[in-house]
């Protein structure tokens, strides 16, 4: 069964990391759902259906039942588009919004959605998003296997979901810091998210690694199946061969000193300049 593992908004390129085994059809019910209970569009295909279907009815009119049929094939286009494009990867950006707007942190982690914590932890979730989108559509993984890759997405959306848990915490150490009597506790929940963050920030560094070493075997695999066309062209071509031409070549000027000696004895000519020394 097909999953979504990632994807980037085509307005800012805001990378996502879906939750790991999300079933796409899942997805679309949710974004046809709020096409059609919520997108001020889909009166429009209904209005049409409705004075289409009245227009056949109530006319006797051949024009006028052309013109029903007309509105209702272009009704039933429209609608076919909306659950065709609905299909693809949420190709519809109105319907991708929808989903981006209701369904965070229970489908999918935007990388956008960390922009208010701190530099350091904001930094290293988008590497993690960035570097788990990477992966899926790396073509160097397929010879991991699946269950590495799954592995990979599963250990990446266990931390982005702890860090994103931590929004209370930093709060509440945010509104505690000013009262004395609760500096032991802040002290403690600060070492805690230290430590996220520090786990956060190892996690991205081992993804940065696996991207290193996909992009390392890629490269390996490209420049074997080039070697591999180099030597299949190499096997189809035929070396040409001058022994025998050069051979023919080598008996010419023998031959040609022959028929001018002779020549030349057969007139008197004399002996030639080399001769004479």
């Amino acid at each position: 069964m097909k999953k979504y593992h990632g994807y980037s908004r085509a307005d800012g390129g805001d990378p996502v990391l879906w939750k790991p085994g999300v079933d796409p059809d899942r997805l679309r019910w949710h974004a046809v759902r709020w096409r059609v209970l919520k997108d001020s569009l889909w009166p429009w295909p209904a209005s049409v259906i409705g004075v289409g279907t009245c227009a056949i009815a109530l006319s006797e009119s051949a024009l006028m039942t052309a013109l029903g049929i007309a509105l209702l094939v272009t009704s039933a286009c429209f609608t076919w588009l909306i659950f065709a494009c609905d299909k693809h990867d949420l190709c519809w950006k109105w319907t991708a919004d929808r989903l981006m707007e209701t369904r965070r942190g229970e489908l999918f982690h935007a990388a956008s959605d960390f922009n208010d914590l701190p530099e350091p932890i904001s930094f290293q979730v988008r590497q993690i998003i960035d570097y788990t989108t990477k992966l899926h559509g790396h073509q160097g993984v397929d010879w991991l296997g699946a269950c590495v890759l799954e592995q990979v997405h599963k250990l990446a959306w266990e931390i982005v979901s702890c860090v994103d848990r931590t929004r209370e915490l930093r709060d509440w150490v945010s509104a505690a810091s000013a009262d004395d009597e609760l500096a032991e506790h802040v002290r403690r929940v600060e070492a805690g998210l230290t430590e996220i963050e520090h786990g956060a920030h190892r996690v991205a560094d081992c993804l940065r690694q696996v991207v290193e070493l996909a992009d390392a075997w890629t490269e390996k695999l490209c420049l074997l199946s080039e070697r591999a066309d180099l030597l299949s062209a190499l096997d189809r071509l035929e070396l040409p061969t001058i022994t025998s031409a050069v051979r023919a070549m080598e008996e010419i000027p023998d031959s040609v000193f022959a028929y001018v000696t002779a020549a030349r004895d057969l007139i008197g000519g004399g002996p030639f300049a080399w001769e004479r020394h």
